[in-house]
């Protein structure tokens, strides 16, 4: 992947991006993720709504069964919330 003014190739992992700088390389922050290798603008990738994404995720994982999630870009299991009362809720 090539970054910067100076087109110098930088190798950016699964779950990292580089917004300008190979000097400022970081891991993916929670909420978002970044499977793609090459990844410069993370905010593009927010957690999908129904699965929750930690710091350096490269695939979101989906709420448990029985639970469920209306937002983008939750960051932990414990946002997803029991399913209602006569509803079915697979996961994610």
């Amino acid at each position: 992947y090539y970054i910067g003014n100076n087109n110098v190739m930088v190798n950016i992992y699964s779950g990292e991006f580089c917004a300008t700088s190979i000097d400022f390389c970081s891991v993916c922050p929670a909420g978002y993720w970044c499977e793609n290798t090459g990844t410069h603008l993370y905010s593009n990738y927010p957690c999908p709504t129904g699965q929750v994404c930690g710091e350096g995720t490269v695939t979101p994982v989906p709420c448990p069964g029985g639970t469920y999630l209306t937002l983008a870009g939750s960051t932990t299991l414990d946002d997803c919330v029991d399913c209602p009362l006569s509803y079915y809720c697979p996961p994610g």
